[in-house]
């Protein structure tokens, strides 16, 4: 079979001239067209035997990977399209013993204006990615140098001088390095025994070659068809997945706007020991209740009615957790918002009090999940922030003030399901820990459906207490007010992607990611379990924090 020439438009449109004036002689090539990353992944997985394979597209990925993203993510982009471009050539070579495969390193272009400054580094991040590999049929060839003057007018292609230099600097390479590389390493010598009587039988048996070549065929075949319903099948879960995901976010919705009139309020005392009962502690937090909104209020005509609070004590600390209900959702706003700004402000009554907004578990999992992506979003140009303590969360992307953003998706809100089916890819599983600490076990099974980005298979169940411990950075670990961050000495999770993209986003196999498909409960997790997780788990210290950016307060979102 002939070798194989991957090359963009400085590749295939000087290529015929190249041959014509002498340069790849004998090097049997055969050019194949490739701009864009699918066209090489889809070769690359049907390829049959060949001896040499050269690629000279990377500029062209990393432009297309770049194009949109902010300034400070175009090394992170970049150095993950030259390792997605090694490793699957790396497969390649691995899968195919005879093979050896070159790659010419990116070529410098002035346009866009971001490409030339990153020249080196993605030189550099290249050898470095092909030591690490460090296999001897896996090579890079030496940068080509580009000055402005080989450049046409778009400051992208390669004029035809240009052009005429780069393939003679690569056939030139192609010489040097292919009479230098080593020969694949002889194999044992009952295999070189066993091959020889293999290769006699074939060439005895010269008749049935073709049956030979059809049966490859179908091999062939059969493992383009595998992957490709592999790909069906993971792009089906995942817009089911994103259905679930959102049913269940209008059904928390609506359950959560018909709770507007409660609050939670976390950091009381322990009641007194003499109260022994249930109704005797519930009547002493409503008085205290009471007298918080006396003080809290007493400049509000109406003053907030109290009408009823639901008391849950954890029982192996006995501290409280009251929900209070108020006769208007604008009588229990008004109370949350002056109990904040009281909080803040040191009062004696209020200062070890959490206030937050009465919504389901599911809820406050999804705002952890939004906290993290807007970490990742906020840049030197642009500012995200989410608004939590209302029924349903949003995430803003805004522009910072006084700068221009060229990121895509500047300027609006985006809900749950919007925000990571958009923004989703750049989450890494560290960057969800405290989201999957939130969540707990209560969702385990189901945890897809609900979350799209959190996975059960990094859910780690604790046998006594049934919560789940993942390792938080150092902010986290850190802690803040009411907060004790995750015990010490329990076993944590193994995650395969600390450093890059969420692999929910990337191409996966079905059996890596599993076929365990729950029904989306009509109600959720049981009111039991979801009580004694809150409790168990502090869920209420994701209510209103005063040590947390105001941003995330409820003083910003009404």
């Amino acid at each position: 079979m002939a070798n194989l020439f991957y090359g963009s438009s400085n590749v295939y449109r000087n290529f015929d001239r190249a041959l014509t004036s002498g340069l790849f002689t004998g090097k049997n090539f055969q050019l194949v067209r490739c701009t864009k990353k699918a066209v090489l992944d889809s070769s690359l997985v049907s390829l049959p035997a060949a001896s040499l394979i050269v690629t000279s597209v990377l500029e062209n990925f990393i432009t297309d990977a770049c194009t949109g993203v902010s300034d400070n993510e175009v090394q992170l982009f970049a150095h993950q399209q030259i390792t997605a471009h090694v490793e699957s050539l790396f497969a390649l070579v691995s899968r195919l013993p005879t093979m050896t495969a070159l790659i010419c390193p990116p070529i410098y272009r002035s346009a866009p204006a971001w490409f030339g400054p990153y020249m080196s580094d993605f030189h550099a991040f290249l050898l470095a990615e092909v030591s690490r590999i460090s296999s001897s049929r896996l090579g890079v060839c030496q940068p080509f140098i580009v000055v402005p003057s080989m450049l046409e007018a778009d400051g992208v292609h390669l004029n035809v001088p240009g052009a005429d230099q780069f393939l003679a600097h690569v056939n030139g390479q192609l010489e040097s390095m292919l009479v230098e590389a080593p020969a694949p390493a002889p194999g044992p010598s009952e295999s070189s025994a066993r091959q020889s009587q293999i290769l006699n039988v074939v060439n005895q048996s010269s008749s049935q070659l073709s049956s030979i070549g059809d049966l490859g065929e179908a091999v062939s075949n059969l493992t383009r068809s595998t992957s490709d319903f592999e790909s069906f099948a993971l792009r089906r879960f995942k817009a089911d997945d994103l259905i679930f995901a959102r049913l269940k976010e209008e059904s928390d919705t609506d359950f959560n706007r018909s709770r507007e009139d409660r609050v939670v309020i976390s950091g009381f005392q322990p009641p007194p020991s003499a109260l022994s009962s249930h109704t005797e502690k519930k009547i002493h937090f409503t008085a205290v209740i009471n007298r918080l909104v006396a003080i809290a209020c007493s400049s509000s005509d109406p003053v907030p009615q109290l009408v009823d609070i639901y008391l849950n004590i954890r029982k192996n600390q006995g501290q409280p957790l009251v929900e209070a209900r108020f006769s208007s959702v604008s009588g229990a706003q008004l109370f949350r918002r002056e109990g904040v700004k009281l909080a803040q402000a040191e009062h004696a009554e209020f200062s070890s009090l959490f206030f937050s907004n009465s919504v389901t578990q599911s809820t406050r999992v999804r705002i952890e999940v939004l906290k993290a992506l807007a970490l990742k979003l906020t840049t030197a140009t642009e500012i995200s922030f989410v608004q939590g303590f209302i029924s349903r969360p949003l995430l803003q992307f805004r522009e910072q003030e006084g700068v221009r953003s060229l990121a895509t998706g500047v300027g609006r809100g985006y809900t749950f399901v919007d925000a990571v089916a958009k923004f989703g890819a750049r989450l890494t599983d560290q960057d969800l820990s405290k989201a999957y600490l939130r969540a707990g076990s209560t969702f385990v099974g189901a945890m897809s459906q609900y979350f799209v980005v959190l996975r059960d298979d990094l859910v780690t169940q604790s046998v006594r207490t049934g919560s789940n411990l993942l390792p938080l950075g150092s902010s986290a670990q850190r802690g803040s007010r009411g907060s004790r961050g995750v015990r010490g000495g329990r076993r944590g999770y193994r995650s395969s992607s600390a450093s890059r993209g969420h692999p929910y986003f990337r191409a996966e196999s079905a059996t890596e990611r599993g076929t365990k498909r729950a029904g989306d409960p009509a109600q959720g997790p049981s009111k039991r379990n979801e009580n004694e997780n809150e409790v168990e788990q502090e869920i209420v210290n994701d209510s209103i924090n005063v040590n947390e950016n105001v941003n995330d307060s409820t003083l910003m979102s009404e």
